[in-house]
């Protein structure tokens, strides 16, 4: 975690143990930010991407190839600051701080 509570590139797990590995790159960015996930179910995740006043400017859906999430959040008409992206599936939810230069 960093030094604001955040996740850097781990695991997230809940209290049953289930667990799935989570990368979000490049941080900081200019604009593309690749999601990566690895040990998720056979299913679809959420992908919501927040501002730093909380509101929505990314939502998606996407499906998972054989338990892995591979996708791209764009930033490019975004301003610069911080933003959240979280990503959940069944429960399990993991954020990230992303900082768009």
């Amino acid at each position: 975690m960093d030094l604001y509570g955040f996740l850097d590139a781990n695991t997230v797990s809940n209290d049953n143990k289930v667990k799935f590995d989570l990368n979000v790159f490049p941080n900081p960015t200019t604009g593309l930010v690749r999601v990566s996930a690895a040990n998720l179910n056979a299913a679809n995740a959420a992908i919501v991407a927040y501002d730093a006043a909380g509101r929505v400017v990314v939502n998606k859906e996407v499906t998972t190839v054989a338990g892995v999430l591979n996708t791209e959040v764009d930033f490019t008409k975004q301003p610069a600051g911080i933003y959240y992206i979280t990503v959940e599936q069944n429960g399990i939810l993991g954020t990230f701080k992303v900082v768009v230069e």
